[in-house]
């Protein structure tokens, strides 16, 4: 019982997702369930959207809208 709970408090963190890019916007899409997750110009504007702490994981998607979305990352320096 208490790891099923924990599963499911994981499953609401983690979410594994599918991303389309239409003009300059984002869609972010549940890859196993295809619900509509959040959109924006930028991974910090889609996760503002958001409520709660959520790890988005991009499973599919165009190569190059993955590319485009991961490089509006906030940049952090190396450690």
């Amino acid at each position: 019982e208490q790891l099923n709970a924990e599963i499911e408090e994981i499953q609401k963190i983690y979410k594994r997702v599918k991303i389309e890019q239409h003009h300059d916007i984002f869609y972010l899409f549940d890859a196993d369930t295809d619900t509509f997750i959040g959109q924006g110009r930028t991974m910090q504007e889609i996760t503002d959207r958001i409520r709660g702490e959520v790890v988005l994981n991009v499973m599919e998607g165009d190569p190059d809208v993955i590319k485009r979305f991961r490089d509006t990352f906030p940049q952090t320096d190396p450690a």
